[in-house]
C-alpha cells in the first residue's frame, strides 16, 4: 500500500464528508434541543439519506475517472437544514405549534454521535496506518 493511495483514496475524502456532516447535524439537532419549547419552533433536520445517495454517486464517479488518486466532488451538506427533512422525527404538533418530540431528538443524537465516531475512529485507523509507512514499519 503506498502513501499517495492512502492520502489521496475516496475512502479518506468519504470518511471526512461524512465526519462533516454528522458535526454539521449534531448543530441542528441540538439548536432543536435549544428551541423545544419555543412556541412556534419547527425542528429542522439534515437529510442524511440524501447525503448518502450524493456520497455514492460520487465515489462511483471517483472510481470511474481514477480509483487510486480521484477525490470526491461533491458538497458535504445535501441542502439546507428543513422542517421537511424533520418531519420523520417529529412528534405530534402542540398547542403551541411545535413539534418537539425529546425521545426522538434523544434518539437522533445518539445515532449522529455513533456515525460521527465511526468516522472518526476509521480516520483514525488510517493515519495509524499513514504514520507505519512513514516511520517504515509497515
Amino acid at each position: 500500500m503506498s502513501l499517495f493511495n492512502i492520502v489521496g483514496s475516496t475512502a479518506t475524502d468519504a470518511l471526512q464528508k461524512s465526519m462533516v456532516l454528522a458535526q454539521e447535524r449534531h448543530k441542528v439537532l441540538a439548536d432543536n434541543i435549544a428551541n423545544i419549547d419555543t412556541p412556534g419552533y419547527r425542528m429542522k433536520d439534515i437529510d442524511v439519506s440524501k447525503f448518502e445517495e450524493k456520497l455514492a454517486k460520487s465515489i462511483l464517479r471517483a472510481r470511474q475517472s481514477n480509483p487510486n488518486t480521484a477525490r470526491l466532488d461533491m458538497d458535504v451538506l445535501p441542502g439546507k437544514p428543513s422542517t421537511k427533512a424533520a418531519d420523520e422525527i417529529s412528534g405530534l404538533v402542540f398547542h403551541d405549534e411545535n413539534n418537539r418530540s425529546v425521545e426522538q431528538l434523544m434518539t437522533e443524537l445518539t445515532l449522529n454521535l455513533s456515525r460521527h465516531s465511526q468516522a472518526v475512529n476509521l480516520l483514525r485507523n488510517q493515519n495509524n496506518i499513514l504514520r507505519a509507512i512513514i516511520s517504515g514499519n509497515a
